[in-house]
């Protein structure tokens, strides 16, 4: 998995526990907007969601959890 460094330009393949943690930061920042803001929640939530599923492996248990409890049920 490459990134691009928005700032620099430079592609790099960031360690699978660097990954792991840009995850789960990415997932609780956002969730928390999606739980205190309803408008938020409705424009972005699907995207959200689909988001979330193709980082699934990335993520832990709990922020799996967390994701099905604040964007609804699904298969994540």
């Amino acid at each position: 998995m490459s990134y691009r460094d928005r700032f620099t330009g430079r592609v790099h393949s960031p360690a699978p526990r660097l990954r792991r943690d840009l995850a789960e930061l990415s997932a609780a920042d956002e969730l928390d907007l999606a739980r205190i803001d309803p408008a938020f929640r409705d424009a972005w939530g699907a995207e959200l969601r689909a988001l979330f599923e193709r980082l699934r492996v990335l993520l832990s248990e709990p922020a799996r959890r967390e994701c099905r409890a604040v964007l609804g049920d699904g298969e994540m």
